[in-house]
């Protein structure tokens, strides 16, 4: 279920990411929530089934942003 959530909003989140700009190489939690205009417990249950590919450090959760990006771009391929 949640995946189809993303996948309605990859072309939006996809135009925020482009907005956001080129200088973070890793988005932190806060901005993927803001992305997909998803809640924390979304967000942690796609992390746990693999839906978003993320890297923790420390307490931290970390998502690549070209990791990210490829994803929205291959959802909305998808939807063509």
């Amino acid at each position: 279920m949640k995946p189809k959530l993303i996948k309605l909003q990859a072309s939006e989140a996809l135009n925020k990411l482009n907005e956001v700009g080129n200088e973070k190489v890793y988005l932190r939690s806060s901005d993927v929530l803001k992305l997909f205009s998803i809640s924390d417990s979304t967000l942690k249950n796609l992390r746990r089934n693999g839906d978003l590919p993320c890297y923790k450090l420390g307490g931290t959760y970390l998502y690549k942003r070209e990791e990210i990006e490829a994803r929205m771009r291959k959802l909305t391929k998808d939807e063509e």
